[in-house]
């Protein structure tokens, strides 16, 4: 008999099994075990889960970095957020807005991904300015970003209870500078970092030089 790896069906752990002549797979020497299918050739490489308190869905897989499908990372535009943001401000955030505490205008983004299909989630800030909606990318070509356009626009933003459902525009950057001014004057303190010194005072021209590098959506509900 061959020998194969399995995952035990409580621990999780792969297990080394004899492989029968009918293909299936039984623990090493205990007669009549149970029988458990193959696991993955490398279990170590499961996919990363930025929100591990707040996965939404039953399988915790479905929340990834940035809350979408892995990035190329060919993009130096983007700023991939540090280990403190990812384990720590990102699932505490996310999971007050859960529980319906909105954090200076938190909401938890549910888009699909791009390429697995299933739902990714990821804390952002609504920006509400006159009449609109808008959500700002502040760390670039992020991979809710990549997820929202691949899904034609289709989103939803929750907080505790209560999900939105909206389609996204994403803004032309010569439309972009009210808002990435009204967005700065609001979360500057938080997101400052990434826009190279511009802030809510800084003239048009200079806004509009970093616009290129923040995508922006105008939401519609749906």
């Amino acid at each position: 008999r061959a020998e194969a790896a399995t995952f035990g069906p409580r621990s999780g752990r792969c297990l080394q099994t004899q492989v029968g002549r009918d293909g299936t797979h039984r623990d090493g020497d205990q007669a009549g075990s149970r029988r458990h299918p193959p696991c993955p050739a490398r279990p170590w490489s499961l996919p990363e889960v930025e929100d591990p308190w707040v996965t939404g869905a039953p399988q915790p897989a479905s929340l990834s970095r940035e809350g979408g499908d892995m990035a190329d990372g060919d993009d130096p535009s983007y700023r991939a957020p540090g280990w403190v943001t990812r384990n720590v401000l990102n699932g505490s955030v996310s999971l007050l807005t859960l529980l319906g505490v909105s954090v200076l205008g938190s909401r938890v983004l549910e888009v699909r991904g791009r390429t697995s299909g299933l739902p990714r989630r990821t804390p952002v800030n609504l920006l509400v300015l006159g009449d609109g909606e808008y959500l700002v990318s502040p760390r670039g070509e992020t991979e809710w970003v990549r997820n929202v356009r691949a899904d034609g626009g289709r989103l939803d933003l929750l907080v505790g209870r209560r999900r939105d459902a909206y389609v996204a525009r994403e803004l032309a950057d010569d439309e972009k500078a009210p808002v990435l001014r009204a967005y700065l004057a609001r979360w500057k303190s938080e997101v400052g970092m990434f826009f190279e010194g511009v802030g809510p005072s800084s003239t048009d021209e200079q806004v509009a030089a970093v616009a290129a590098r923040h995508p922006v959506f105008a939401l519609e509900r749906s």
